[in-house]
Order: structure tokens, then sequence, then C-alpha cells
């Protein structure tokens, strides 16, 4: 009798035991068996989500995935850390919301959204520039970093006011929610809630395996609370699809990638490093570019090289080259009339009208070569015609250099520390259908507000598809 009594514990331990491994792995709880939608409720268009071969695939008209729990798992989640394993195809939109309540049809409008993406372009005349990985609307990254066709994990943490994201290990968002943060929606903020899965549209099809989250403990709100956003006109800004990039950061000298990546976590304006091949030590170009993208290949950041005056990059294999996501250069020493000339230099100009023409000449001689993606340094002047700047770029030279820019697909850079090109110049060249691209914003490893460029965008009505974003159609 006590042998059985022993047998029927242990079956029933065993039983219990099983149960809860099909719910848990340690503190981790499955939210998804792998088998059907149980715990999941759809909204509008349920036929939007099923299960095939272990993984939920969303794909059809725009619904929502609840994770609803059951009566031993709540589905209201605070602190937790969520990991989930996906693959999109081609053009595929789609995110996972946390902190947010179930509604019965539409976009959500409580909580925030992880988004996934890395090749969508949006429909009916909005471009989505926001990549996967991003906090949406909030901390937006504006680079892929994941790829169509290849499982991919997402890491989502959320503790008190903060917020991290990691894509296959490595941190893409560090955000903390402030006290009063600004949204245009009140809901869009941290609480507590549930998780759901979106279905965007019939042609975004997505993948979703190994959904597992672990509740954190409650921690104190103070523990990390600040009390504003870092830079919040570039949050009001990105309400409005704007992409903010300093795609002019060179990553050399004193520069520390560690204070950049902290800028960026901080302020949300994504980086651009760039090498300058002018510099690079002869019969060594091909190592030091190699090394270099050894050394940020893997970070959230675009790479681009820098060709001063154009040049710099004869010799390299486009193997190299390639692996780039831009070409930025300046066009700032020419050949003149009088010999070379070097705009960064004080020159001494006797005749200031020849010296622009042939200014004008080796710029659109210069752009006209083709191969570069962004103008650096536009309109620049030495330091001694800066005060007859608006006489010397008058309206027949700034045109002949914005329509070289325009015919040959390359964006003006937007120089926030040196405040040029001119607002006459930029509302001539957004006339004539440019891109602009920001930079002097990251400087002695801190980064400074685009101040120049909230003008700019103001003053000019820029559109966020007037903004260059290396890698995007435009």
């Amino acid at each position: 009798m006590k042998a059985t009594r022993y047998i029927f514990l242990f079956i029933l331990h065993a039983a219990l035991f099983s149960c809860s491994q099909s719910n848990t792995d340690g503190d981790w709880i499955k939210l998804f068996n792998g088998k059907d939608l149980n715990n999941w409720k759809a909204n509008e268009n349920p036929g939007s989500f099923k299960v095939v071969d272990g993984m939920i695939v969303a794909n059809g008209l725009r619904s929502h995935l609840f994770y609803v729990g059951n009566e031993k798992d709540d589905a209201n989640f605070t602190n937790f850390e969520l990991t989930l394993d996906v693959m999109t195809h081609h053009l595929a939109n789609s995110g996972v919301y946390f902190h947010t309540a179930h509604q019965d049809e539409g976009w959500l409008d409580q909580g925030y959204e992880l988004q996934i993406n890395s090749t969508h372009r949006g429909a009916d005349g909005y471009k989505e520039v926001k990549k996967g990985g991003s906090l949406y609307g909030v901390r937006n990254l504006y680079k892929a970093y994941t790829k169509d066709s290849t499982w991919y994990n997402f890491n989502l943490r959320v503790e008190g006011k903060h917020i991290q994201i990691k894509i296959n290990d490595q941190l893409v968002v560090d955000y903390i929610e402030p006290a009063n943060p600004q949204r245009d929606q009140a809901r869009k903020v941290l609480s507590s809630g549930m998780f759901a899965l979106q279905g965007h549209d019939p042609e975004s099809t997505v993948y979703f395996k190994n959904l597992l989250v672990k509740r954190l403990p409650d921690s104190p709100a103070s523990t990390n609370e600040v009390a504003n956003d870092i830079f919040p006109s570039v949050l009001k800004h990105q309400a409005n699809h704007f992409a903010f990039i300093d795609e002019n950061i060179h990553a050399g000298g004193n520069f520390n990638i560690d204070a950049a990546l902290q800028s960026f976590y901080n302020t949300g304006i994504n980086l651009g490093l760039v090498i300058d091949a002018g510099n690079l030590e002869q019969g060594k170009e091909t190592e030091i570019l190699v090394d270099h993208l050894r050394k940020y290949k893997q970070l959230p950041v675009f790479l681009g090289l820098f060709k001063n005056n154009l040049t710099g990059l004869e010799g390299i294999p486009d193997s190299i080259t390639s692996q780039f996501d831009y070409i930025i250069g300046d066009i700032t020493r020419f050949e003149g009339s009088s010999g070379q000339v070097d705009v960064l230099k004080d020159v001494n100009v006797a005749d200031k009208e020849r010296f622009m023409d042939d200014y004008i000449r080796a710029i659109t001689e210069g752009l006209d070569k083709g191969g570069l993606n962004i103008w650096a340094s536009a309109t620049l002047l030495p330091e001694s015609l800066i005060p007859e700047y608006d006489q010397l770029w008058n309206p027949a030279r700034m045109a002949k250099v914005i329509d070289a820019a325009k015919r040959n697909n390359v964006a003006i850079e937007v120089c926030n520390q040196k405040r040029i090109p001119s607002m006459s110049f930029l509302k001539l060249a957004k006339e004539k259908g440019c891109l602009f691209s920001n930079g002097g914003l990251f400087r002695e490893n801190q980064m400074t507000e685009p101040l120049y460029f909230y003008e700019v965008i103001g003053q000019c009505k820029l559109d966020y598809k007037d903004v260059y974003i290396p890698g995007n159609p435009n």
C-alpha cells in the first residue's frame, strides 16, 4: 500500500512537472506552445494569423494577435524580459506591442511597439523609414540590421522606466522614459499590459517562434527616472517621420566610440561613422579599411567613406568600398586661375569674382564625376570671405551647383556647426528637388542639438522624404 502510494505521488509529481515545463523553462514562460494559438486572441481579420510547422505566421489584412494568458499565467506584464525569434520575407512589416490593451480594430493606441521591418517601403504615399529594432517613433533605427529570409533574435527588457532592445545580442535601443514624456498620443507610454503581434498587410509575411517571457521584480521608478527627454524636438519631428542621422562623424583622432554610442542611445540621433580615405597610409589603404569594417560593422552605426576633394579611393577594390553604406566628400581644394586653392585655409583672395567662378567650376565638375552620395561642407568659404557670403553666393551661382547636385543624386549636407548652406541656398535646393543630410552634430565626443536643421525644416518646408538615408530608395 505504501509502495503504491509512493508510485502514485511520483506519477502525480511527474505529471505536474511536465505541465509546468510545457509553459515555462525555469523562470521563462512559453507564450507559444508551437502547436496552436491557445492563449492568444486576434481582433479584426483573425485569419491573418495561423500556425505552420511550429511557427506563428502573420500574413493578411491588418490584425493584432494578443497574448491573453490562461488561468495560470496572467497576461498583464509590467517589468519583464521578452525574447523571440523572427523571420521576414521581402517588403514585410510587423511589430511586437507591449504594455498594450485589447482593441477591436485599428492600429493599437496604447503602449510601445518594437518595429519589425528590413525592407518594407510603405504604401499609398507613405514612406516607412523606421527599421527593425526601433522603439517605434521614440528611438528609431534607420539602417536595417536584420535581413529578410534569415532568422534573428529580438530581446526586449523593460524595468521601471528603462527600455532596452537587442538584435542578436547587440544593444540597439537604451531608452529611459522621462517623468513627462512628450507624446502625440498620451497612451503610448509605459504602464502595464498585454503583448500583441502585428499583422500589417497582405504583402507582409512574418514568422515568429521561441516566444519566451520572464517576469522581473518591481523596481522603484526613482532608480532610473529622468526629468525630460533629451532633445524633445527630435522626438517631435520624428513623430512626423523625419530621420535624424549625423552622417559626418570622423572615426579618427580622439573619437570615442563608447561616447558616440551613448549619445545615440540618449538622443536617438543615429550615427554615421566615416573614415577619411584621403588620409589613409599609402600602401595600406585596403588593410586600414578592412580593419575599420571589422571594428564597427557589428555596431548600430552607418559606415561611410570620406573622399577629401573627391580623391582617395583609387586602387581600393570595389569589394571593400561596397561594404560601406555611403560615400561623402567635400570640394574645398581646387586648381584656380592663380594656382592651387584650399578653401579650408584663409586664402588671400585678390579677385573675389574670379575665385568664385573657379570655385563653382570645381564644384560642378566634381559633382559630375559621380560616385558621391553626400556633398559635405557645401558652400564653405574662406574665413575672410564669410561676411560677403550672400553676395558671393548669388542666385546664378547657387543654381549651377544645385543643378549639379540634383542631376547626380547627391544629397547636400546641412552643417549645423557652421550653419551652412544659407537658408536661401537650401530653399532653392528644396525647390529643385534635392535631398539633404545632417552633419556637424557630434563634436568633441558629445552630441549637440540639430538647431539649424530644425530651422531648415521649418523655413524650407522640408518633408521627411527630403532627408537622405543611406541605402533607402528615395
